[in-house]
């Protein structure tokens, strides 16, 4: 596919969700973005590519968007896209290392962590994902959103507030300045947001 054959500015600068296609509008990679139209403008004018979206845009005879409201949506109909179609693109895996997750732990104040290792039965997994990068962008962008601790247990137990607390990123639950039952909302808030994706 080659930049004559996208028009750009026909390309709404809102959050959603591209897809490449091939021949019989087969699947070949879905992506996520803030703003479709500038992430759209990065495949066709930069001159330095991966050798997968290399072939992925010379493979690829159309694309098409989905609009929703925020990243969260775009971010939740990508990863359901690319499990149920299993896109060419996305599931290229660089190596043979297993597929990251992001894990919610079950602890009194639970955590939310990237992994590759999911035998720890008591926690909650959602993924697979594809791409380990974006996970922990994704991670992050999560841990803005629902401000769960990050420390260890030990630290946790020494009940003194760190800097995450000082720049809004965690509660301190070490410090019991946030109640159980609130802590567990914002639990139950991560659970809700991954709904579809719980097991």
């Amino acid at each position: 596919m080659t930049p004559n054959e996208i028009n750009l500015k026909d390309i709404p600068e809102v959050p959603g969700v591209y897809i490449f296609t091939g021949t019989g509008e087969r699947m070949l990679y879905v992506g996520k973005a803030k703003n479709l139209r500038a992430r759209l403008a990065t495949y066709f004018n930069s001159n330095v590519k991966t050798v997968k979206t290399e072939r992925m845009l010379a493979a690829a005879k159309s694309v098409r968007t989905m609009v929703v409201s925020n990243e969260a949506e775009a971010f939740l109909l990508e990863m359901n896209l690319i499990k149920t179609e299993q896109p060419k693109y996305n599931v290229l895996l660089k190596d043979s290392k297993a597929y990251p997750y992001v894990k919610l732990t079950k602890e009194e104040f639970a955590r939310l962590i990237y992994t590759r290792n999911t035998k720890d039965t008591d926690a909650y997994y959602f993924g697979p994902f594809v791409s380990a990068g974006e996970l922990k962008q994704t991670i992050e962008f999560l841990r803005e959103a629902f401000p769960l601790r990050t420390c260890t247990d030990s630290q946790l137990k020494k009940g003194k507030i760190c800097l995450k607390y000082q720049i809004h990123k965690c509660m301190a639950p070490c410090e019991r300045l946030i109640s159980r039952e609130a802590y567990h909302g914002i639990v139950e808030g991560i659970r809700r947001f991954f709904r579809s994706e719980e097991r």
